[in-house]
């Protein structure tokens, strides 16, 4: 991957990555938890889409389009608050699933 590429878009995978394999895109962002010690906030993990690649043809495909596709290009951090969230590619065995999958309670 180009080092300007790496600004654009997150990857998240294992080396070397096994087929057949997941590719799944995810969302990720901050939430308000509650105005308990001046106000919280907890990471969210939003899947947008999700592949199964069979074999590396089709693996090679889809990272070329989700990695255009789901540029962070222009998107602020998700610490600031014109943040609408940044997305990350993963690649694994398994699908990627939401997180939190409730939301967490301030202790």
């Amino acid at each position: 991957m180009e080092a300007e590429d790496e600004e654009m878009v997150n990857i998240v995978a294992p080396d070397p990555v096994g087929l057949p394999c997941f590719v799944t895109v995810t969302l990720n962002d901050l939430a308000y938890g509650g105005p308990e010690e001046g106000g919280w906030y907890y990471s969210t993990r939003d899947p947008v889409e999700t592949h199964y690649c069979a074999n590396l043809d089709v693996y090679a495909r889809v990272m070329l389009r989700v990695r255009h596709a789901y540029s962070n290009e222009g998107r602020p951090e998700i610490s600031s608050v014109l943040s609408q969230g940044r997305y990350t590619i993963h690649v694994a065995l398994d699908v990627v699933e939401r997180e939190p999958s409730c939301r967490p309670h301030y202790e």
